[in-house]
């Protein structure tokens, strides 16, 4: 039996991991509280990489800002999916 493939970034919340996976997995625009945003900010896992139109009203256009992880830590983050998937029966 292997070991259990341990968390890429311990010391993070269950809702940062949750964005963290996310974000992995092409979603560039998830739902996050701002605690959480400025955590994994700070931690240097998230950095912003621009902003997407989501709609227009009489103000002009809705900006939201678009989230992705440096290169090393989404490496980090797709080694750890891989030993996850060989866990598993």
């Amino acid at each position: 039996m292997t070991p259990r493939a341990k968390t890429p970034h311990p010391g993070k919340t269950a809702a940062q991991r949750r964005v963290l996976d996310l974000i992995g997995s092409g979603i560039f625009t998830p739902p996050m509280s701002e605690r959480t945003r400025e955590g994994l900010r700070a931690s240097g896992l998230i950095r912003k990489c621009g902003q997407k139109i989501v709609g227009v009203d009489r103000y002009g256009p809705i900006l939201v800002d678009e989230w992705e992880m440096p290169p090393a830590v989404h490496m980090q983050w797709c080694q750890h999916c891989a030993e996850k998937c060989d866990d598993e029966p």
